[in-house]
């Protein structure tokens, strides 16, 4: 399997061009300071007392709280960070209470209480 892989890595890299291969690294780059700040926050903030940062702050950095994806542009969440796909879905929803409304099809707008992550695929 390794070496299909290795294969398919050789395909791929002559599929890129030079200016394409300078956007894919500077994606590369942001991930990984978005994924420094991630353990950063893990991290407790005080290491004396052991205090946590808040649930809020690593909240917002996966996808800003209380906003929905008719608010946001791909670069203003990092939902990537749970997985891949959900940055692509076609409507997702962060921290936001549902009030059904009589014409709502929604079956999740019958919840009552509010969400971390609601999504449409």
């Amino acid at each position: 399997m390794s070496t299909e892989i290795e294969k398919n890595v050789i395909l791929y890299k002559g599929m890129v061009n030079a200016d394409q291969k300078g956007i894919l690294a500077e994606y590369v780059m942001r991930c990984k300071a978005v994924l420094d700040m991630f353990d950063n926050l893990r991290e407790f903030a005080d290491q004396d007392e052991e205090l946590p940062h808040k649930e809020a702050a690593l909240h917002s950095l996966i996808c800003p709280m209380g906003n929905d994806s008719t608010k946001m542009d791909f670069e203003d969440h990092n939902l990537w960070i749970i997985d891949d796909r959900l940055a692509f879905f076609a409507y997702f929803s962060s921290d936001r209470r549902l009030i059904p409304t009589p014409t709502d099809q929604n079956p999740c707008a019958q919840l009552r209480r509010p969400m971390d992550m609601m999504r449409q695929g």
